[in-house]
């Protein structure tokens, strides 16, 4: 079943809330790590390498996400407008029939 609209907001908060998570908690223990200075730089770069790594795939999956909501919503609208176009069709199929028959 796909997610509503407010459940993809949701899933969408609850990603940029563990990313701000995880960004103040590899700071924090970077910085209170008892390491000299070379090395305690090499390790932030690789926690900002891992974030980076975390941030591009949770936007392909954010967007892999929306572009297959894209396409179930198209083909509600396509099913609908049919749907519609039959409707209008058997009523005016109904409407001739009644104006010839008086």
């Amino acid at each position: 079943m796909a997610d509503t609209p407010r459940q993809s907001d949701s899933l969408g908060s609850m990603a940029a809330g563990v990313l701000v998570g995880f960004a103040i908690g590899a700071a924090l223990s970077l910085l209170y790590a008892p390491k000299p200075g070379k090395e305690l730089r090499r390790d932030i770069v690789n926690k900002l390498d891992d974030l980076k790594d975390y941030v591009d795939q949770t936007a392909q999956q954010v967007a892999q996400t929306a572009k297959e909501r894209l396409a179930e919503m198209k083909s509600d609208l396509a099913t609908a407008v049919e749907g519609a176009r039959q409707t209008a069709a058997e009523h005016a199929t109904e409407l001739n029939r009644r104006v010839e028959m008086e």
